[in-house]
């Protein structure tokens, strides 16, 4: 996968806080998206294989452990329902994954 970011302002902490915003997007499964105002704007897109669902399970967990243990998962269509069990989630240590369309292949979110 690709991200490609444009910012632009007139002071660091507003690239800064553009950055953030653009971390927040991606985070949430977006794949383009852009605003600006007077002081500034930014534009990015992800190229590549989309997020198809997401999963919380334990920390360290791969794609031959999804495959062999599903279980041991919690599976979610959508980031914000995932984001809330991640966060109340009982294991200290529990990993909030993305599982891609095309290969099934599993990325750490958070």
């Amino acid at each position: 996968m690709d991200l490609n970011i444009e910012i632009s302002g007139h002071a660091v902490d507003e690239l800064v806080l553009a950055l953030e915003e653009v971390k927040k997007r991606v985070e949430q499964g977006f794949t383009e998206g852009m605003d600006g105002n007077d002081t500034g704007s930014y534009r990015f897109t992800v190229t590549g294989s989309p997020i198809e669902f997401y999963v919380v399970g334990p920390e360290g967990m791969d794609e031959d452990a999804y495959r062999e243990n599903p279980d041991q998962f919690e599976v979610h269509d959508n980031y914000d329902e995932a984001q809330s069990a991640y966060l109340d989630s009982e294991d200290p240590k529990a990993t909030l994954y993305g599982v891609f369309e095309d290969s099934h292949s599993l990325t750490m979110i958070r």
